[in-house]
């Protein structure tokens, strides 16, 4: 199962709008799912201030300021082609 971490922080337009996203994916396919809020930490304030949202898939950061529904839906679901079955309706 994938790990999905959201670095983000209050009032954050754009965290709110990834969140988003990813509940939405979550709904359809499973995968263990954490926020971070950057703010309570100064070493990752300092690393990611200027790029969050970020989005990290099993260690490794995958979208920074904003998350691609359809990648990240391939990514989380294991099809890599991106052949996931995605509707926002």
């Amino acid at each position: 199962m994938k790990r999905v971490v959201l670095y983000s922080k209050s009032g954050c337009h754009l965290c709110d709008v990834a969140m988003e996203t990813i509940e939405f994916i979550r709904q359809k396919t499973a995968f263990e799912f954490s926020v971070v809020d950057i703010q309570s930490d100064p070493q990752l304030y300092e690393r990611y201030r200027y790029q969050i949202p970020v989005v990290c898939i099993d260690g490794e950061a995958v979208f920074r300021h904003s998350v691609d529904a359809v990648v990240f839906a391939g990514i989380v679901s294991g099809d890599h082609a991106g052949d996931f079955e995605f509707s926002m309706k």
